[in-house]
């Protein structure tokens, strides 16, 4: 999954690091690094005489536990990666800038659609479980406002230039409050994560400057035209 990245330098922003942490406590997971759990597997002694096999009724199956904040927002950023990953000309010009030779690129180009099938698989798990966590309602609202583009101001970087401690703020709010709140919260706060990428153009006689305001997880600063 984090082929998609792209090689060094894209890997080095913030929102590459934290997609990565991902990626590594998923690795270890896969590994059996992190949890376990013993599941039956519904192969009981009838199936397995009948089959002739003997084989345990039980399988083992590794888990992990990630924080809300840190897996939606990967979720989110994802598109973008995945977006300039899949376009011929971004790719070609990010192999070229990364200094690639060409049998490093041929690795990255004969793996990309099997590595974009894999980030969709992750990134339907993750709304899959926000699905479940939060209700029908709020998952259709802020999934189609995660995927809205008509009217909006959208780059293949949405995400790449995220004021990732936001993050953090947000995660020690969905974890400092009471576990029954916690439901009517996480939408709230899956939003704000949305809401900033999602602004739409307005020319005015302004330009951008010094001193700049955190707004969202975004940096905006407007002075009045000389």
């Amino acid at each position: 999954m984090s082929n998609v990245l792209g090689p060094p330098p894209e890997t080095d922003s913030m929102t590459a690091l934290r997609i990565l942490g991902i990626c590594y406590d998923l690795r270890h997971c896969f590994m059996g690094h992190r949890e376990a759990e013993i599941t039956d597997n519904g192969f009981h002694d009838e199936l397995q005489e009948f089959h002739g096999l003997k084989h345990p009724s039980t399988n083992v199956h590794y888990r992990v536990n990630l924080l809300w904040m840190e897996v939606m927002f990967a979720a989110l950023a994802l598109d973008d990666y995945t977006n300039s990953y899949g376009n011929d000309k971004i790719f070609s010009r990010m192999m070229k800038e990364a200094g690639m030779e060409e049998d490093q690129k041929l690795f990255y180009d004969r793996m990309r659609l099997e590595d974009i099938a894999q980030v969709r698989l992750f990134q339907a798990k993750v709304w899959k479980a926000f699905r479940e966590a939060s209700g029908e309602v709020a998952y259709k609202r802020l999934y189609k406002k995660a995927k809205e583009t008509e009217g909006y101001y959208i780059s293949y970087f949405r995400y790449k230039d995220f004021c990732t401690h936001y993050i953090d703020e947000l995660e020690m709010k969905y974890l400092y409050v009471e576990p029954e709140k916690r439901e009517k919260l996480l939408p709230r706060l899956i939003k704000k994560m949305i809401e900033p990428i999602c602004v739409r153009i307005v020319v005015v006689p302004y330009k951008i400057k010094y001193p700049m305001r955190i707004t969202g997880g975004r940096q905006y600063g407007l002075y009045k035209k000389n």
